[in-house]
């Protein structure tokens, strides 16, 4: 009787061993699956990047023209006087300040992010 309950006990270790389905671990679909899921979050994180730098952009060229009508609209009225002129002027120069660092650093992007590992269609 010993012997059949080792040999039973034998056979059910080995079927147990035999059917069990693989750890996670040890799949080599899961490094591909992970790898691609870095790939796409490092995809979507450069793209977001990228967005940022070009509303940047946007928000500082709508914050130049603002600036410009405002000193336009005061130059064809002669009002504001003093230094709520002086104000505009210096608004509009650092609107324009603004635009150019913000199309310089979109500019700038791709080279950087080409440096960092980004492929070049994620910035698109």
């Amino acid at each position: 009787m010993k012997i059949g309950t080792r040999f039973f006990t034998l056979l059910l270790l080995g079927s147990t061993l035999l059917l069990a389905p693989p750890s996670p671990a040890e799949t080599p679909t899961n490094d591909f699956e992970a790898a691609e899921a870095e790939e796409a979050k490092q995809e979507a994180m450069w793209r977001k990047r990228h967005q940022k730098l070009r509303d940047d952009l946007k928000a500082a060229e709508e914050r130049s023209e603002a600036a410009n009508l405002a000193r336009r609209l005061m130059m064809n009225n002669d009002y504001p006087k003093g230094d709520a002129r002086r104000e505009v002027f210096d608004e509009e120069e650092a609107a324009k300040a603004a635009v150019e660092t913000a199309q310089k650093a979109l500019d700038d992007f791709p080279e950087q992010a080409r440096k960092e590992g980004a492929l070049p269609g994620w910035l698109r």
